[in-house]
C-alpha cells in the first residue's frame, strides 16, 4: 500500500529492499527453468556434448587480473558514457538484462543503455536488427564502437562472465534455439564472454542462420580455447576500438575463419527443425503397479494418454492476480472462446477427445462454448469458479467455490461433473484436506497434485502415474501431470510452460519413456491462452511471471500438432477405465459381491 505522504529515508530503504528481494526471487525462478533445461540435455545427450578445455578451470584467475587492469582506465570512460546517455535520452545510463551463463545459470548483465526505455513494451523480447529503430542516436555510436559493453567488466569480476567466451543469450530465446539447433546448449559449458571468437568474426544475431554461423565459432572456442586465443581475441577487440577495421585486426591476430566451410563440415548448415541426438542411456523408474503398469494398449501398441485443457483466459492466470482483481475481469476483452475453438479444431483434426477443466466464471459467461465442448464428445471437469489457490482458501471457502463451479457446469451440460483440477495445481501438503472435501462432494477424479518441487505448487514425493487415494469420505482417482525421472529428481514434461520451454524432441522422448519404459499412460495439459501469441502484454512487477507466461507462445500450436500426431490421446475417464480404476465400476463390483454373499448365507 502506498503512503499518503512522501517516504523518508527509511521508507526508501524498505522499498529498495523489497525491490531487491523481488528481483532476487525472480532471478532464482528463471534460473531454475534454464538450469533444468541444461541439466536434462546434459544428462541425455552425452554423444553430442562438447567437453571444454582444461584451460577454463584456471581462466578465472586470468579474468580477475585482466578485468581489474581494464577497469582502471575504464571507470572514467564508463562514467562519461553514462552521463552522455542520461543527457541525450530519458532513462537510466546503465541497463541490466537477464542473460544465460555457464551451466544454464542466469545472471544480471550490465550494459550502457543504447535503446529507448520502452523499446520492448509492445513487442516483448525480440532480436536486435540492423539499423534498429529502437536504438537512440548515441546508442548507435556506442554499439558501433562496442563501448556499451564496458560495464560487463563488473560481471567478469563477479564471476558471471569471462573476458572471452560465447555471447550470453537471453533466456526467452534459449529454449527455441535449443529445439532448432541441438548442439546449441554446448555453448553453456563455459562462461559467456564480453568478447569472443564469434563476436570478432561475425555481426550480432538477427536470425536462426546467423546463430548457426556463430555457434560453429563458439564450439571451436569451447573445444580449443586457450590463454593464447584469449589474448588474441582481446587484442583484436581493442585494436578495433581504436578505429582499425575488424577484418584487418582479426587477420593480424590469426583469428579469421571461413565460417561457411566450417558450417558445412559440421552439418549445421543442413539442420532445420530437428530433434536432439538420441540419448545413450535414460534413467527411469521401474514399472509401477499403479495405473498403466499393466501395459494395456491399443492394437497398434500405443497406450492411451490423457489430453487435458484448463479453460481460463489470459488475464486469469494466478501469477497476475496481485495486479488484476477478480472484479476487474469483466473489463478485459475475452479471448477464451477463439483460443479454445483453435484447440477444438486441432483435436478434431486428429480425432482426439479430451478432458476440459473449465473455470466456473468462464462457463457462466460462455455457456455456448461449454455446450460446444460437451457436444463434441469431450469430458467436462471443474477448474473451480474464481481460480483461487486452494491453500489460500479455508475449507469452507473451497467447498463454496467448488459447489458454485459445479452448479454452473451441470446446469449448462445437463450432465454430472466428477473430475476436478485445482487452479495452479494448488493441492499441496498444506491443502491435502481438499481431497476429502472433493470426495464428500461427489467428485471421484482429481488432477491437482504435481509430483515436482516448485515455488507455488507441487509435492515432490507424490506417486507418479494414475493411482487411487483413500480419504475419510471416499476414494479419489488421482491423475498427476507427466514427469520424467532423473535419479532422485522429477522433471516436469506434462505440458503448460514446461512444454513451451523445453525442446520438443526432448519432451517427446521423455513422454515415450513413460509409455515404453514405465508402461504407464501420461497426463498432458494445456491452456487456451497458450496458443495465442498475440494476447495483450499483462502488467506485472515480476519478470519471472512474464517469462513463464510468454515463453514459447509462438510455437505452442506447432508443437501440439506434432505431439498429437505421435501419441494416442483420450479423455481422463477413458484412461482411468482402461487402467481398471473406474470408481463407478468399482462401486458396482462391490455391490455385486455384497449381494452374492447375502445369497450364499
Amino acid at each position: 500500500m502506498k503512503a499518503n505522504k512522501s517516504p523518508g529515508v527509511n521508507g526508501e530503504r524498505v522499498a529498495a529492499a523489497e525491490d531487491s528481494s523481488q528481483l532476487a526471487a525472480s532471478l532464482a525462478s528463471v534460473n531454475g527453468n534454464i538450469v533444468d533445461l541444461w541439466s536434462a540435455w546434459r544428462a541425455t545427450a552425452e554423444d553430442a556434448f562438447v567437453a571444454p578445455q582444461p584451460y577454463v578451470r584456471w581462466q578465472r584467475a586470468v579474468d580477475l587480473v585482466a578485468a581489474t587492469l581494464l577497469l582502471i582506465p575504464g571507470l572514467p570512460i564508463i562514467g562519461l558514457l553514462v552521463l552522455l546517455v542520461r543527457l541525450t535520452s530519458r532513462g537510466p545510463g546503465i541497463f541490466r538484462q537477464i542473460r544465460v551463463g555457464r551451466n544454464g545459470r542466469v545472471f544480471w548483465m550490465y550494459k550502457i543503455r543504447t535503446m529507448r526505455v520502452d523499446a520492448e513494451a509492445g513487442t516483448g523480447a525480440v532480436w536486435a536488427q540492423k539499423n534498429d529503430p529502437r536504438t537512440t542516436f548515441v546508442g548507435k555510436v556506442l554499439r558501433k564502437l562496442h563501448l556499451d559493453e564496458f560495464p560487463q567488466l563488473f560481471n567478469v569480476l563477479k564471476g558471471d562472465m569471462s573476458l572471452v567466451g560465447p555471447r550470453p543469450e537471453r533466456p526467452e530465446f534459449v529454449p527455441s534455439l535449443a529445439e532448432d539447433i541441438p548442439e546449441y546448449l554446448n555453448r553453456l559449458a563455459v562462461r559467456p564472454g564480453v568478447t569472443g571468437l564469434a563476436q570478432v568474426n561475425l555481426d550480432p544475431d538477427v536470425d536462426l542462420g546467423s546463430v548457426r554461423h556463430k555457434l560453429v565459432l563458439d564450439l571451436e572456442y569451447v573445444q580449443h580455447g586457450s590463454l593464447s586465443m584469449d589474448a588474441r581475441v582481446v587484442a583484436s577487440t581493442l585494436i578495433h576500438l581504436l578505429g582499425i577495421s575488424g577484418e584487418r585486426s582479426k587477420r593480424w591476430m590469426g583469428l579469421h575463419r571461413d565460417v561457411g566451410k566450417m558450417l558445412q563440415s559440421t552439418g549445421l548448415d543442413r539442420q532445420a527443425v530437428s530433434e536432439p541426438p538420441a540419448p545413450a542411456t535414460v534413467a527411469v523408474l521401474a514399472p509401477e503397479t499403479a495405473a498403466g503398469g499393466n501395459g494395456k494398449a491399443s492394437s497398434n501398441g500405443k497406450l492411451l494418454n490423457a489430453f487435458t485443457v484448463d479453460v481460463e483466459d489470459y488475464y486469469q492466470v494466478s501469477a497476475f492476480e496481485d495486479h488484476i482483481r477478480r472484479i476487474e475481469w469483466d473489463s478485459f476483452a475475452p479471448r477464451v472462446e477463439s483460443n479454445t475453438r483453435r484447440l477444438l479444431a486441432l483435436l478434431d483434426r486428429h480425432e482426439v477427445t479430451a478432458t476440459f477443466f473449465i473455470l466456473g466464471w468462464v462457463a457462466r459467461r460462455h455457456a455456448r462454448l461449454v455446450r460446444e465442448i460437451h457436444e463434441a464428445g469431450h469430458e467436462i471437469g471443474s477448474h473451480g469458479y474464481w481460480h483461487r489457490l486452494i491453500y489460500e482458501q479455508s475449507p469452507i471457502e473451497f467447498r463454496r467455490d467448488l459447489r458454485e463451479s459445479r452448479a454452473v457446469l451441470t446446469d449448462i451440460i445437463s450432465d454430472d461433473v466428477v473430475a476436478y483440477r485445482a487452479p495452479t495445481f494448488s493441492i499441496t501438503n498444506r491443502s491435502l484436506w481438499a481431497l476429502d472435501i472433493l470426495a464428500e462432494e461427489g467428485f471421484s477424479v482429481d488432477s491437482s497434485i504435481f509430483p515436482i518441487r516448485h515455488d507455488r505448487y507441487g509435492i515432490p514425493g507424490a506417486q507418479l502415474g494414475v493411482h487411487t487415494i483413500d480419504t475419510p469420505s471416499g476414494r479419489i482417482v488421482e491423475c498427476p501431470p507427466a514427469v520424467a525421472r532423473y535419479g532422485r529428481w522429477n522433471l516436469p514434461v506434462g505440458g503448460g510452460g514446461y512444454f513451451r520451454l523445453f525442446p520438443l524432441g526432448w519432451t517427446i522422448r521423455r513422454l515415450k519413456g513413460i509409455n515404453r519404459k514405465r508402461q504407464q499412460p501420461f497426463v498432458f495439459y494445456i491452456h487456451p491462452w497458450e496458443v495465442d501469441p498475440g494476447q495483450p502484454q499483462m502488467g506485472s512487477d515480476s519478470w519471472t511471471s512474464q517469462f513463464r507466461h510468454r515463453v514459447g507462445l509462438a510455437s505452442t500450436e506447432r508443437k501440439l500438432e506434432r505431439l498429437l500426431g505421435i501419441f494416442r490421446f483420450g479423455r481422463l475417464c477413458d484412461v482411468i477405465q482402461k487402467a481398471g480404476l473406474d470408481p463407478e465400476e468399482r462401486v458396482r463390483n462391490e455391490d455385486q459381491e455384497s449381494e452374492e454373499l447375502v445369497v450364499e448365507v
